[in-house]
């Protein structure tokens, strides 16, 4: 089998490289391979010199948009010709199975390809941008187009993955959508992220996350405040004046450790004993996961996607305010707890381990490409079967 993945808008393999992502996505598709003899060929937004990055393995391949595409440094152009990407690309897709979406974002085009074509499209949902946008305040142009888009997407496309329950029902109830959607979450390596005997900070907490609104950072600030702890920070979108800032007004020691690869991962989430996790709303959590399959404690707010993963007390913590979340940071800053860190490593290994998560997209994607008909359904066996 020959399956397409078709990029978040604007994004690229270079992009992946330098936010450290890529060896991460470039895992799962090179064990695809391994596993299923499934081959890959990315649709990227980026340029020829990308192919670099992928040249030793020969099962995977790359279309780099914009060599078809001649870049353009105003956003609207660049944005209206991907509507007419078919037209560019479409000789390179001759070979393909699949059309797989790797987000949502970005899927409007596809629509010329369902159209011209007779390629199976596989939506797939990390996260659901329409729902995350009803948290948003304004940007009203922007709703509509993303619920027009994905309306019609979700009709056409021959089958949708999505991580969580929570998605599947937002898009069943308003997108009426219906039996063709599989609920498959994010992966984890298990061998390569899991405990360590690596010695652990005393009195450091980590947070992974970019500076952005609906990370919300402010809300673990509040609660962390003037408590002799230090904070560790990794991800994106900080500057050292804006740290400074910080560290005064909450009188917390802030350490800023810049994004960092994912194969470095594990050996900084078991440096910590808490990990913390202060987003408005998520999807699916790569980073709570991988910090829970290193033992560490996640300490995450009771939102969307997050208590879809943590039990509280049981394998994480769920808070509702910044007071609790400063009392439970104060009462297990030096505590132990085996029998969480232990339930926390078990439920990751069980539920999200790559061999269990590519073993159920292989399935849909042999369903998809073998299905005679666009109306069909997966089947009942295996639809029940995509649930844990």
């Amino acid at each position: 089998m020959h399956i397409a993945v078709l990029l978040t808008f604007e994004q690229s393999l270079s992009k992946w490289k330098k936010n450290g992502h890529f060896d991460r996505e470039i895992f799962y598709y090179k064990n695809l391979y391994k596993k299923y003899n499934i081959k890959t060929t990315f649709i990227s937004y980026g340029l020829n010199s990308e192919k670099k990055l992928i040249s030793q393995y020969h099962y995977l391949n790359i279309i780099p948009i914009h060599e078809k595409l001649k870049f353009s440094n105003f956003f609207i152009i660049r944005f209206v010709k991907s509507f007419f990407l078919f037209f560019y690309i479409n000789k390179d897709l001759k070979n393909i199975d699949i059309i797989k979406s790797n987000q949502l974002w970005g899927t409007w085009t596809l629509f010329l390809f369902k159209f011209f074509t007779k390629k199976k499209i596989l939506i797939r949902c990390g996260y659901e941008p329409n729902q995350n946008l009803e948290y948003e305040k304004g940007k009203f142009f922007l709703k509509i187009f993303s619920k027009l888009c994905s309306f019609i997407i979700y009709q056409v496309s021959d089958h949708i993955i999505v991580t969580t329950l929570d998605i599947k029902n937002y898009i069943e109830k308003t997108f009426k959508v219906k039996k063709k959607i599989t609920i498959i979450p994010n992966y984890i390596d298990v061998l390569k992220f899991k405990p360590t005997n690596i010695k652990q900070y005393n009195n450091k907490i980590l947070f992974v996350g970019r500076n952005s609104r609906e990370k919300n950072i402010s809300f673990l600030l509040n609660a962390i405040k003037n408590l002799p702890i230090s904070l560790d920070i990794l991800g994106s979108g900080f500057t050292r004046k804006n740290l400074i800032v910080l560290k005064k007004k909450y009188n917390i020691s802030i350490n800023y450790l810049g994004p960092t690869p994912n194969e470095k991962m594990p050996n900084v989430y078991n440096k910590y004993k808490l990990y913390i996790s202060t987003s408005d709303y998520e999807g699916n959590p790569k980073s709570i996961l991988e910090a829970m399959a290193c033992g560490c404690i996640v300490i995450a707010r009771n939102v969307q996607g997050c208590n879809s993963v943590i039990t509280n007390g049981f394998n994480g913590f769920l808070v509702k305010n910044y007071l609790e979340l400063r009392h439970i940071v104060k009462k297990n800053i030096l505590k132990k707890n085996y029998k969480m860190k232990k339930n926390a490593i078990h439920f990751i290994q069980m539920k999200y381990n790559f061999n269990i998560i590519s073993k159920k997209e292989t399935r849909v994607l042999k369903f998809v490409k073998n299905e005679k008909n666009n109306n069909n359904v997966i089947s009942k066996k295996m639809w029940l079967n995509s649930y844990f």
